[in-house]
């Protein structure tokens, strides 16, 4: 039997095709994004779907679910000749076939697959976590564009695009993102969009320091896009964050102050440089993250762990919290983090690893066995790696064993396991180590604040790295 929709996914079809399904559906991750689009175009029979590749799975299991019999074909395995071939062969064979074919975004818009997807002609794209298309000059976000407006060859009619996070760089990322959607809106000249919207300022007057005629641009977004958010589409249980201070010990403190030191000293050498100070500011902030984590990287990529504060305080914790729920989630910035949580959570239960090192197959095996795993199980994952286009509601507990200063990755993180299906209070422990850039970071996500937007503000800075 067909689950019913919920009234915001319905509202949200009934404006996808009002607009002739060229909209964005700016959905909250676990708002059922995937279904909407899905139902939107069942009157449609050539669907492409960009996603990023660990998002192929999910596809296959909601076209399965709500495509109402389509056929779904998986254009990411193989060299790009291989994926233009197989689509060829596609359309030779299921010429009148109902198709979803999905491709990822770091090939789409290669030859000769672009070739091939121009001379399919698909009657709609869909661009999963469209947020992809925010800067404007990728060769992915150019043919974007290509496919929404030229002269030379097949233009796509209808364009969905699905993301949770639109503008998590500021409002400038609307203008790529509606110029893949529909080019009308915005209009396809950047220095026309920057010159109504964009504020100029800092090193050289190059950097963007605010925003002009915000109201209008808010009005058109409304206007084009339907927006959702979890707290006004669902009735979720609520979510608890709890804030694990962790003390390092002697030898990582004085380590830490030292590596701020000179942290602070880099920073300060580098002010007035633009660019170059946001990238040296970033390194920075890795390195004290790393040794809040209890270790550091030599020059040859080696690594020396000193310290196991943080590694203590997850096993105290997951003795605790499994003798409450059977399924935790424990979040990691780093390949070495994985690598102690797992020597941890050994102990405790079975251990299912989501990192950059793990094939996406297999990566999607473990998803299953986290849930249906009849006793305790401890998902281990990047931050990266684990924010986007998994189900994670098995688990009620996620633990923050490192943070991550994106926001957005911080949100969607969150997200996996607070969404459509899960039934319980979501709580969130955050392991941070006292007087260290842990707080600092903590402190700007739990404002909600993007770390990358003030990064090159001094009062910001000396903030940053203070004591």
């Amino acid at each position: 039997m067909k689950l019913k929709l919920y009234a915001h996914q319905r509202q949200a079809i009934a404006c996808a095709q009002k607009l002739g399904l060229r909209a964005g559906i700016f959905a909250e991750m676990g708002t059922g994004k995937t279904r909407i689009s899905l139902e939107a175009c069942d009157h449609l029979k050539r669907i492409l779907v960009v996603a990023p590749l660990s998002a192929v799975g999910v596809w296959r299991n909601e076209i399965k679910k709500w495509g109402n019999g389509a056929r779904m074909l998986n254009c990411t395995k193989g060299s790009v000749k291989k994926r233009a071939a197989l689509l060829r062969h596609m359309m030779e064979l299921h010429p009148r076939n109902r198709v979803f074919v999905v491709v990822g975004y770091e090939s789409f818009w290669r030859e000769p697959l672009r070739k091939a997807l121009l001379s399919w002609e698909p009657e709609l794209v869909i661009y999963d976590e469209a947020h992809r298309l925010a800067r404007r000059r990728t060769k992915q976000s150019r043919f974007a564009h290509y496919l929404a407006a030229n002269e030379r060859a097949y233009t796509v009619p209808h364009r969905l695009g699905l993301t949770g996070t639109p503008a998590a760089n500021g409002l400038q990322d609307y203008f790529s993102i509606f110029k893949a959607l529909d080019p009308t809106v915005f209009g396809s000249s950047w220095p026309t969009f920057e010159a109504r919207y964009i504020v100029k300022g800092g090193y050289l007057g190059y950097e963007i320091v605010g925003y002009r005629n915000e109201d209008e641009l808010s009005a058109y977004i409304k206007k084009h896009a339907y927006r959702i958010t979890k707290a006004e589409a669902l009735d979720l249980p609520p979510q608890v964050d709890i804030k694990v201070p962790i003390r390092l010990s002697h030898k990582a403190e004085e380590i830490y102050k030292r590596m701020r030191k000179d942290a602070v000293a880099e920073v300060e050498g580098a002010q007035g440089r633009g660019t170059a100070l946001g990238r040296i500011v970033l390194t920075n902030i890795l390195r004290l993250q790393q040794v809040t984590s209890g270790f550091v990287k030599t020059e040859d990529s080696g690594i020396i762990d000193f310290d196991d504060t943080k590694a203590k305080a997850l096993s105290d914790l997951l003795s605790d919290v499994l003798v409450q729920t059977k399924k935790v989630v424990v979040f990691c910035r780093f390949r070495h983090d994985v690598d102690k949580a797992q020597e941890v959570a050994a102990g405790y239960g079975r251990t299912i690893i989501l990192d950059g090192r793990v094939p996406k197959e297999k990566r999607e095996r473990g998803i299953r066995l986290f849930s249906t795993h009849k006793g305790p199980a401890i998902l281990i994952g990047q931050v990266a790696v684990s924010s986007l286009a998994i189900d994670l509601t098995p688990a009620s507990v996620g633990i923050f064993f490192s943070p991550d200063y994106s926001l957005t990755n911080f949100l969607q993180s969150r997200d996996r396991l607070h969404r459509i299906g899960q039934r319980q209070k979501v709580t969130y422990y955050h392991l941070v180590a006292e007087n260290t850039i842990d707080e600092k970071v903590y402190q700007v996500l739990e404002k909600k604040e993007e770390l990358m937007r003030g990064i090159l503000d001094t009062v910001r800075l000396t903030e940053l790295f203070s004591g």
